[in-house]
C-alpha cells in the first residue's frame, strides 16, 4: 500500500488505498469521516507490521534532530541526552528497541531522578515523532514509568569545607573547579562556560545556562579566590576550565575524575551537582538570607529557592528570636 484517502460513498464515508500492483481497496463504509480515518490508518499499520522496518535508532536520532526546531541550547542538551542511547541502540533497528531495554538503560545510570526522567522524556519525543510520521507502530519509552524525583535523592551537600577539600585534593589539577564550584554556586554547566574575562578582582559574572536571567555576579570568598589563581592559564586559551583546549566534557569528567576523587576521599557517591546544593547549604548554615540567596543562585522567584532548601533555614527563626530580645532589651522593653 503506497497512498490512502478518505471519500464520501453512499450515504457515509469509507477509507481507501491503492496497492502496489495499483488496484484500489477500500474500508468498510461507516457514518462518521473520523470512523473512516481511523479505519484506514487501522489498515495501513497492520500493513506496516508485514513490512520490515530498516531504519535504525541512529538514523531515527539524527532525523529527529534534523526537523527540531529549538534554540541552539535546548537543541544542544537533546543531542547530549541522546548519546547514551545512540551508543547503546544506535546499530539496532528503531522498532527493536523495547521498553525493556529503556528501563535497563535507566536503570544501569547514576543520574539524578530528575535527569533521568529528562532523558526519559526525550526519548518519547523521539519515538513520537517516528510514530507521528508512520516510521514505528508504537512508543515503547511511552510505557516506561518516569522516575520520581524525590527532595532525598536531590539534596546531597557535603556537611563541611573539609570534606570540600578533601575531594578536591584528590581531583588534583581540577580541584579548583569543585572549590569554584562550592563558592559560587555555579551549575557545572556554568563552569565549562566560565571565561577568563568573566573574573575580575573577587567579582565573578556566572554565564548561566537556563534563562537569560540566570546571568548574575557572585563575590569569590578568599577560599575561592585562591582556587582561581591555581589555575594554569594558557595563551589564546580564553575558557577557565578547559581540556587541550577544548570545553570540558563533563560527563567524561565525572566518571574519571569526580567519581574517584569522592571514593579516594571516603565519601558516599553524589552527582556534581550537589556542589550548587553546597553552597546554599553553607549559605543558610551562615545566616545568609534565603531573598539574597535567591539571587545569588540566579533563581527567578523566591519561591523556588525556598520550595528547594527552606527547610535548611529553619535555625533562621532562633536567630530571629534572638535579635526580637536584644531589640526588646536594648529599648527597655524587656519581659517582667
Amino acid at each position: 500500500m503506497t497512498t490512502g484517502w478518505v471519500e464520501r460513498h453512499r450515504h457515509g464515508w469509507r477509507g481507501g488505498w491503492r496497492e502496489e500492483d495499483g488496484r484500489k481497496r477500500y474500508t468498510t463504509t461507516v457514518p462518521a469521516r473520523a470512523e473512516a480515518q481511523r479505519l484506514l490508518y487501522e489498515r495501513e499499520a497492520a500493513s506496516r507490521r508485514t513490512r520490515p522496518v530498516r531504519l535504525s535508532f541512529a538514523d531515527l536520532a539524527d532525523r529527529f534532530l534534523v526537523q527540531l526546531q529549538a534554540s541552539d541550547g535546548y537543541r544542544a542538551r537533546t543531542q547530549y541526552g541522546l548519546r547514551g542511547p545512540v551508543r547503546l541502540w544506535g546499530g539496532l533497528r528503531a522498532d527493536a528497541v523495547t521498553p525493556e531495554l529503556v528501563n535497563r538503560w535507566l536503570a544501569g545510570t547514576d543520574y539524578r531522578a530528575n535527569t533521568k526522567a529528562t532523558y526519559l522524556k526525550t526519548l518519547r519525543q523521539v519515538f513520537a515523532f517516528a510514530v507521528d510520521n508512520r516510521l514505528l507502530i508504537e512508543n515503547p519509552a511511552q510505557r516506561v514509568r518516569a522516575p520520581v524525583d524525590r527532595r532525598s535523592d536531590r539534596l546531597q551537600p557535603f556537611e563541611s569545607w573539609d570534606e570540600v577539600e578533601r575531594v578536591a585534593a584528590e581531583a588534583g589539577e581540577w580541584g579548583p573547579f569543585i572549590i569554584l564550584a562550592v563558592d559560587t554556586g555555579a551549575r557545572p554547566g556554568e563552569l565549562i562556560r566560565l571565561r577568563h574575562r568573566h573574573v575580575d578582582g573577587t567579582r565573578c559574572s556566572l554565564p548561566g545556562t537556563k534563562t537569560r536571567n540566570a546571568q548574575r555576579i557572585v563575590t569569590l570568598t578568599p577560599r575561592g579566590l585562591d582556587a582561581y589563581r591555581q589555575i594554569a592559564r594558557h595563551s589564546g586559551v580564553p575558557l577557565v576550565f578547559q581540556s587541550n583546549g577544548h570545553p570540558l566534557d563533563l560527563e567524561h569528567w565525572r566518571y574519571h575524575v569526580w567519581r574517584p576523587a569522592l571514593q579516594l576521599a571516603g565519601l558516599a557517591y553524589r552527582s556534581p551537582y550537589q556542589m550548587r546544593h553546597t553552597f546554599a547549604y553553607f549559605s543558610l548554615r551562615a545566616g545568609v538570607p534565603i531573598s539574597d540567596l535567591a539571587v545569588e543562585m540566579g533563581h527567578t522567584s523566591i519561591s523556588t529557592t525556598h520550595d528547594h532548601y527552606g527547610h535548611w533555614s529553619n535555625d533562621m527563626g532562633d536567630r530571629a528570636a534572638a535579635l526580637r530580645s536584644q531589640w526588646a532589651h536594648r529599648a527597655g522593653q524587656g519581659t517582667t
